[in-house]
């Protein structure tokens, strides 16, 4: 459960929860950024507070949680695809690097190169495509098997192929962890389980479409 308010927030109240895609909408400078951050403790909370439970409802201290972000452009070092992956664990062996890329939908493009996970992906990663950045940045979030994923436009700048493929990998993604995502997307925004709208930095619409369905 979160409640908080930021500089560029206004009476935010909001729930997230295991196992479920939550999609946030809203015109650029809304506020979904600043929710992202908030949320992450990137930005201090001036007011109200932000809980985070396990399944049994008992509180977590911060310590006993991991969040993974991923933002809008994310950054590539000069080195190798293991390179640039392992700045989320130093010490993952190739198993670990291999589950997850492959979690992340990268395996097959990884391998598909000329020296697989020793490739080098040049200055900011300008070898790859940006669908690939995207795949391999979200793979090294994943090295780190964060109970939340946060994603901040994962699809913005992909050519519709590359943004479908993206989607898909991020709503399996949900599976037994939370994931919250901004976008103006409507792959994605297709796949959630529940949608807010921010709108003049306030959360104006809470929608569960797979509810509404049913």
């Amino acid at each position: 459960t979160a409640t908080a308010t930021a500089t560029a927030l206004d009476d935010v109240c909001c729930k997230f929860s295991r196992n479920q895609l939550t999609v946030l909408t809203g015109e650029s400078g809304a506020g979904k950024t600043t929710l992202l951050r908030v949320l992450l403790g990137f930005l201090p909370v001036q007011s109200g507070h932000i809980t985070a439970l396990d399944r049994h409802e008992h509180p977590l201290a911060p310590s006993q949680g991991c969040a993974g972000w991923l933002p809008q452009r994310p950054l590539m070092i000069f080195g190798t695809v293991a390179d640039n992956l392992r700045l989320a664990n130093p010490d993952a062996d190739m198993h670990s690097l291999r589950a997850a890329a492959r979690q992340a939908d990268a395996l097959g493009f990884i391998e598909a190169l000329p020296n697989g996970f020793e490739t080098m992906v040049g200055e900011r990663g300008t070898l790859l495509s940006g669908g690939q950045i995207k795949r391999l940045a979200l793979a090294r979030v994943l090295l780190r098997d964060p109970d939340v994923l946060c994603l901040d436009e994962p699809t913005a700048n992909l050519d519709p192929g590359s943004a479908h493929r993206i989607a898909q990998t991020i709503r399996r993604c949900a599976a037994n962890r939370i994931v919250i995502v901004a976008t103006h997307d409507p792959a994605l925004v297709r796949q959630a389980d529940q949608i807010l709208h921010i709108e003049n930095a306030r959360v104006e619409n809470i929608v569960f479409p797979k509810d509404a369905a049913a």
